[in-house]
């Protein structure tokens, strides 16, 4: 045959086979049916679901290894940790209570007084036997701890069971109006704690009444300030919420 027609062939040839080459190596697409792309979103769901869910547990579980820590070592930097490591809401192993309930009604320029009529004293309670940590059975050494007391808003809650952050205290704190007086005056509202877990309050009155806030009501909250505590996170103490009224109208009251 011809050289040209051979070469042809041959050419045409190699063509073909590369053509049939490439034919086997293309395989057409599997279609995807809605059941698997529905299966694979509600699988892809759920494992979300699942680490959303556990994330909370396991960062309740860390900080609880991380007091316990702390509370073997008390020299440990507490206040170092990670702030989100301290906000989970874990039940602090110490928490401020006020001893007895406020004496009410209560008038602006009035010393304020438990029920009894005698000053207001501060407990610190350890929360997992609910009794007041003392010399001879804590050696947390509250003697150099340092309480501020403060005005929060009556709609803070504050159920004996409930857990709350640093933020949400904060964020409930009641401020006086602008070009009054602070809402709290006294020579007690930084006080120290003494050994036996007790910080008394005797000199603290209202300079303003309650009336101008949203719930019309205060609370009395006291926490640890937080240049003489280096340990774990001590709940903040909370009275129950009250009406502040004005002393022009105590003797109307009374």
């Amino acid at each position: 045959r011809p050289r040209g027609e051979e070469d042809d062939e041959q050419g045409s040839g190699g063509d073909d086979h590369q053509q049939r080459h490439g034919a086997r190596r293309i395989r057409p697409a599997t279609p995807v049916s809605f059941r698997s792309v529905v299966r694979r979103a509600v699988t892809a769901d759920t494992i979300q679901q699942i680490v959303f869910g556990l994330e909370p547990v396991i960062r309740r579980v860390v900080r609880e290894e991380i007091q316990n820590i702390f509370y073997q070592h008390d020299h440990l930097p507490y206040r170092s940790l990670p702030l989100p490591i301290q906000q989970v809401d874990v039940p602090p192993r110490l928490k401020l209570s006020f001893a007895k309930k406020l004496m009410l009604p209560i008038f602006t320029n009035n010393k304020l007084v438990d029920a009894a009529k005698n000053a207001i004293e501060i407990w610190l309670i350890d929360t997992r036997t609910n009794h007041r940590i003392t010399e001879t059975n804590t050696n947390q050494g509250s003697s150099t701890m340092k309480l501020e007391v403060l005005v929060l808003d009556g709609d803070f809650r504050c159920e004996d069971d409930m857990v709350w952050t640093n933020d949400q205290f904060n964020a409930a704190i009641v401020k006086a109006r602008e070009g009054r007086r602070p809402l709290l005056v006294g020579s007690t509202l930084n006080v120290a704690m003494n050994n036996q877990g007790v910080a008394v309050i005797e000199d603290v009155a209202f300079t303003d009444n309650s009336s101008w806030i949203r719930s019309r009501r205060f609370r009395i909250g006291v926490r640890v300030m937080a240049t003489s505590y280096y340990g774990p996170r001590i709940q903040e103490a909370l009275s129950e919420s009250f009406t502040v009224k004005d002393h022009r109208g105590e003797c109307c009251t009374r």
